[in-house]
């Protein structure tokens, strides 16, 4: 759950605006693997999240963010 930076030509799909946040937690695989992590950007409707272990695509993970509390999700993009 790295980011990467994007080419300007691909087309943004994503029905909410992300907005740049650095927000430091752990991330909680389904193994119940906890490692640390760091929030990249946000929205309403996801979080883009940075980590040394990249979970797979359709993973659920919870993610307990510094000052904002448990986020629970699907993993639906892995950039290298």
């Amino acid at each position: 759950m790295q980011a990467t930076s994007v080419s300007p030509d691909v087309i943004e799909r994503r029905s909410s605006e992300r907005v740049p946040i650095a927000v430091f937690g752990r991330c909680m695989l389904p193994n119940r693997l906890e490692i640390p992590c760091q929030t990249i950007e946000l929205s309403t409707c996801g979080v883009g999240v940075a980590a040394v272990h990249c979970p797979k695509i359709g993973e659920q993970v919870i993610i307990y963010l510094d000052h904002v509390g448990r986020v629970e999700g699907k993993v639906v993009r892995v950039h290298e």
